[in-house]
């Protein structure tokens, strides 16, 4: 079973992984559009190096909690770019 994120809306120019998620990085931008976030079910971020094992791979995890926590870390880090930017 499984679902596959609804991405068709977005424009293609934009990294997917092969199930069809957001490609970001570690701040929940996506490369190469620093000023374009993704957060959750979309969102395939690096694995945390906690994880030595899994290194240079990605998740998108469909929960609700992580829809959540990925939700104010992205608004964070807008913040944070725009603020960096007015410097």
């Amino acid at each position: 079973v499984g679902v596959r994120p609804a991405t068709n809306f977005i424009d293609t120019a934009l990294p997917r992984e092969l199930d069809g998620g957001l490609k970001t990085d570690k701040f929940l931008a996506l490369p190469n559009y620093p000023n374009i976030f993704a957060a959750g079910d979309i969102a395939s971020f690096p694995i945390p190096p906690c994880f030595p094992h899994l290194q240079g791979q990605s998740a998108r995890i469909e929960h609700w909690d992580v829809a959540m926590q990925q939700g104010r870390i992205a608004g964070r880090n807008m913040a944070i770019s725009l603020l960096s930017a007015e410097d």
